[in-house]
């Protein structure tokens, strides 16, 4: 619990639980996913051997995190699990009751979500709580080494590192994606992401205005919920000539975006362990990353890095990269995240910590 459900739902806890709670299916474990109503609906079903239960909560951005994980963990009598895996510091706070009803419970910690812009003091207070409480779990799983050594330095908590991984994808061909938002292969750089202030989209467009380039800018993602940010930057976007914004993608018509674009960008203030630059990566792209410690945990000769929040610095590096100046090692990114980020490694060593708990 702790996640609104999958498939094709926009996030990134969301495409790591597509992933991760298949395969442990397939290596025995009978899984149930507790979704949220306002995203999978209300009818349960099956998605490659995962249960997917629907419950409850409000489509609020404030709201619906908190009720929906007090509700799920209400149920959880009623499926008398061997584990109890929550994900995410906010879902934390319901760590603790698991645990008086007896459960072996699992945490898994995304990223210091208090640190977004759009919480108040009140949220982030109580999404500090929920990473504290988050760590009388069993046993607290990280998705990048900073923040296990934080958690341990602050909370003296049992925290290991399983990182988020990514499947080498088939590059597609250019065809109906790249005629549809009128791109040229090889010659725009392309976002994948919410849009939301943390992904500092705002900077991306300042760093590609003025730059004096016939390639595009391709951004892909949308909002979960009504946003000023997010209305602003599609405002902003529609005065620029060469962005386009494609709002959410997935499928087919995200993997032929990323097949045929000439450098990935990802300006963040704030990630857990993007999966976006793992992807990145499987495609083979260059990628220009700002300069946070969850960036640098992904270590690879064709991922340049920016001060956060300095476009000058960015447009100079996207300048290099529209004018070939920037070397191009990006097909061995597909060696390097099979090798360090394979989905069927991170299920094994998840269950192997699960069996350890049991």
């Amino acid at each position: 619990m702790g996640l609104r459900g999958f498939p094709n739902v926009q996030g990134g806890i969301e495409k790591h639980c597509e992933h991760l709670y298949p395969r442990l299916a397939q290596l025995g474990c009978s899984v149930v996913v507790l979704s949220r109503v306002p995203y999978t609906g209300k009818t349960p079903y099956d998605y490659k051997g995962v249960k997917v239960v629907p419950v409850w909560s409000p489509h609020h951005k404030f709201l619906e995190t908190i009720s929906h994980t007090f509700v799920a963990t209400l149920l959880l009598k009623k499926y008398n699990p061997d584990i109890v895996h929550y994900h995410a510091v906010g879902p934390g706070n319901f760590v603790p009751c698991a645990k008086r009803l007896g459960m072996r419970v699992i945490a898994t910690h995304h990223g210091f979500d208090y640190e977004r812009a759009k919480w108040g003091h009140i949220a982030r207070g109580l999404l500090r709580l929920g990473e504290r409480r988050m760590c009388k779990a069993d046993l607290v799983i990280a998705v990048a080494q900073n923040i296990t050594d934080r958690l341990k330095r602050q909370y003296d908590c049992h925290a290991e590192t399983i990182p988020n991984g990514v499947e080498l994808p088939e590059i597609l061909k250019p065809g109906e994606f790249c005629k549809k938002w009128k791109v040229t292969p090889g010659k725009y750089f392309f976002f994948l992401g919410r849009l939301v202030p943390e992904k500092c989209i705002h900077d991306l467009l300042d760093a590609f205005i003025g730059l004096r380039t016939d390639w595009k800018l391709v951004v892909g993602g949308g909002s979960d919920h009504k946003s000023g940010y997010a209305d602003e930057l599609r405002k902003r976007a529609s005065t620029v000539d060469n962005v386009v914004m494609t709002g959410f993608i997935s499928g087919e018509e995200l993997r032929e975006l990323f097949s045929n674009a000439g450098c990935f960008v990802l300006p963040s203030s704030l990630e857990g362990l993007p999966i976006a630059l793992l992807e990145s990566l499987s495609f083979g792209l260059p990628s220009l990353v700002s300069d946070i410690p969850s960036n640098r945990s992904i270590n690879h000769a064709s991922i340049r890095t920016f001060p956060v929040h300095d476009t000058a610095s960015l447009r100079r590096l996207m300048l290099d990269v529209a004018t070939s100046k920037a070397s191009d090692d990006g097909i061995s990114g597909r060696d390097y995240v099979a090798s360090t980020f394979n989905w069927d490694t991170i299920a094994r060593n998840t269950l192997d910590r699960m069996r350890q708990l049991i």
